[in-house]
């Protein structure tokens, strides 16, 4: 038996390009128990638990449960932060030259944390709503998207002005495509590392043109993962003149399904992570 703790039900069982989700069809056939938990409070604790709070923060009480089990995936996965780990943030102050991007310090645009919120009040959920029916592109503002400038005085003040987002140089160094970017997927020591070439500029999965294995894990990105405490998650990075900068830390991951249909060493990776929760749950 192992408990799913999430930061909400409804999405987590939305949401079918979770890692997660196919891992736990492969728990059903091997006949093992789980049960999906959104209320940290319900968590009684017991041997197994996967923590897969897709918040950037995990809230004290999911940590807190966590620590009710003899086991937990991620359990001290405090946070994801971008400003724990950016090392290609540049100021309007900067004399830095070429394209940037302009994104949210929470993971995902701050939509997972715009959503727990809705579900945490009455009053919450109606200011969101009277939001979103007076204020155009109420959703937009709350979680802003990830944009592309040419360069530093393109970016609006009010983006410099606002303490939720960060700019960041565009590591491909132009828009010209395709952009190759690379990503870190493990858990604990099932680990699959690559790089893909995509037709957009803020690689769109389903743009994906070409994907190699890469084997070797440039040694920054095993310790970011490491700084981050990750037991399961994705690391996406780009090489710049052979250095390995990390973009994005995630540790509520999906995987693409045409992805898995076609590419045969990432249906593989999914077995891998598979058959590895079930050792999890039977045996550690």
């Amino acid at each position: 038996m192992i408990d799913i703790l999430v930061g909400r039900r409804g999405t987590f069982a939305k949401v079918q390009d979770y890692k997660l989700n196919a891992m736990l069809r492969g728990l059903d056939r091997a006949r093992i128990a789980w049960r999906v938990i959104d209320r940290p409070e319900l968590a009684k604790g017991g041997v197994a638990a996967f923590m897969h709070v897709d918040l950037t923060d995990v809230p004290d009480d999911f940590q807190a449960a966590a620590r009710r089990y003899t086991r937990c995936v991620n359990r001290n996965a405090a946070s994801i932060r971008r400003t724990l780990y950016s090392r290609a943030r540049v100021s309007a102050r900067d004399d830095y030259i070429g394209p940037v991007i302009s994104k949210t310090v929470l993971n995902s645009r701050g939509m997972p944390e715009w959503r727990y919120e809705k579900r945490r009040s009455f009053l919450a959920r109606a200011g969101q709503l009277a939001g979103k029916i007076v204020i155009p592109g109420y959703k937009q503002r709350k979680c802003p998207e990830y944009v592309v400038y040419e360069s530093l005085r393109d970016v609006p003040n009010q983006i410099w002005n606002d303490p939720r987002m960060i700019v960041e140089r565009f590591l491909p160094g132009s828009m010209r495509l395709p952009i190759v970017k690379h990503r870190f997927s493990f858990f604990y020591e099932a680990e699959i590392n690559h790089s893909a070439s995509y037709d957009s500029v803020l690689c769109d999965p389903e743009t994906m043109t070409a994907f190699d294995v890469v084997p070797d894990v440039p040694a920054a990105i095993r310790n970011l993962r490491a700084d981050l405490q990750l037991d399961y998650g994705a690391i996406d990075y780009f090489m710049v003149d052979g250095e390995a900068i990390p973009i994005d830390a995630n540790k509520t991951v999906t995987e693409t399904a045409s992805w898995v249909a076609n590419v045969p060493s990432i249906a593989r990776h999914m077995d891998e992570l598979t058959d590895r929760l079930i050792e999890f749950v039977r045996r550690g």
